[in-house]
């Protein structure tokens, strides 16, 4: 599920760039307006309606993002019909904004700083991972 968040978090804020540049393709802005119009159905409280806005409207900040994450992760969960339909959703808008010639990119930056310090991101997932310290 945090996957299926984190790439509506990205189609959110790509969505919201498409919306405000001049040159993108009709087609393409209504397919990020539904998006959005969509996923603003999806929430019931007010609060999550307005962080999704701030987001669409280029007012984005870790706080922001941060309250979108936790608003979808309340409505997704044990909500597996609404899990296959975002997930419909994200694939179909990317498939189109793929065949527009528009990449969706994530961004992760971790810093650490110290000595024998050791960072780890998505290993929920792995069947076969190794840890080895050295």
């Amino acid at each position: 599920m945090n996957e299926l968040i984190e790439q509506t978090v990205a189609l959110v804020q790509k969505s919201s760039e498409l919306l405000r540049q001049t040159e993108t393709e009709e087609i393409t802005k209504s397919a990020a307006k539904y998006f959005l119009d969509w996923l603003s159905n999806v929430f019931t409280k007010k609060s999550a309606k307005e962080k999704l806005n701030q987001i669409a409207e280029n007012k984005v900040n870790q706080e922001t993002i941060l309250g979108l994450k936790v608003n979808l992760e309340y409505v997704l969960e044990d909500n597996d019909l609404l899990q296959k339909q975002l997930s419909e959703k994200i694939k179909e808008l990317g498939v189109l904004l793929k065949n527009n010639g528009i990449q969706i990119t994530r961004n992760n930056i971790t810093s650490v700083t110290g000595n024998a310090n050791m960072v780890f991101q998505n290993i929920m997932n792995s069947s076969n991972l190794t840890i080895n310290r050295k």
